[in-house]
């Protein structure tokens, strides 16, 4: 079994894509069924998007990091 540490920037990036996706897909669905408020649902995936930013940062500031080393 994996533990935290083992995962890498680029995995969380893809998985915090693919939940996006997957949202975005189910909640009007779910809004229009009066499962979860609109506000919230967008509010939802913005927070999912702003997660995503960070960590495409940070992949940015590894591989930047790394060419000094090259």
């Amino acid at each position: 079994m994996r533990t935290i540490e083992q995962i890498t920037l680029e995995e969380i990036a893809e998985e915090m894509k693919r939940e996006i996706k997957v949202r975005q897909r189910v909640y009007p669905r779910w809004i229009e069924q009066g499962k979860i408020d609109s506000q919230i649902a967008a509010n939802r995936v913005l927070i999912l998007q702003a997660n995503l930013a960070l960590i495409e940062a940070l992949l940015q500031q590894n591989a930047a990091q790394m060419e000094l080393f090259q």
